[in-house]
């Protein structure tokens, strides 16, 4: 906050002086300001319009919740930060990377491993699963429906993003029915 302030505050001084010394060093102290304005203009709209999370609001917004960032972000708070979780997604949907991603990212320090279910067919794919030293006590469900026998303590964080505790891990292959 200080660098800005004193740069501010020296270009000023600068463009007082030009100002006083004449007609050339008018013209040249006015192209410095009207450059000056333009790289200050840019630096204050560099900062988002829809606030800290607008990036990554924008990579979530297929998850169809208002201010996903701050709702995910209050979910994970109720998981002790060394539990991990599993992001189970449909093999077939291409903006299901992007947003494991995002929420990874919004996790941290949490592990979130994943696991892409076949699409029609197709077999399970285990990207990642955190080090068995993080115990995956948690998983994430998007746009895969959770087995029933997890339903009941499924927390619904929206209209296709599905958080549960894991009591037992079984095989990846059965987390996804569809």
């Amino acid at each position: 906050m200080k660098k800005p302030i004193i740069a501010i505050i020296v270009v000023c001084l600068v463009i007082v002086a030009m100002l006083s010394l004449g007609g050339t060093m008018k013209r040249r102290a006015t192209s410095l300001l009207n450059r000056f304005e333009n790289a200050a203009s840019r630096q204050m709209t560099s900062k988002a319009a829809g606030g800290a999370y607008d990036t990554t609001d924008h990579y979530l917004k297929p998850l169809e919740i208002q201010h996903p960032s701050e709702t995910l972000l209050k979910a994970m708070a109720e998981i002790p930060p060394d539990d991990a979780v599993v992001f189970i997604a449909a093999g077939d949907d291409e903006r299901s990377d992007l947003i494991h991603h995002t929420i990874s990212h919004l996790s941290w320090p949490r592990l979130i491993g994943e696991v892409r279910c076949g699409a029609r067919g197709a077999p399970t794919e285990l990207m990642y699963l955190p080090p068995a030293r993080e115990p995956v006590k948690w998983l994430m469900f998007y746009r895969v429906a959770p087995p029933p026998d997890l339903t009941p303590s499924a927390k619904m964080i929206g209209p296709h993003l599905i958080l549960t505790p894991a009591s037992e891990l079984k095989e990846w292959k059965s987390y996804c029915s569809r």
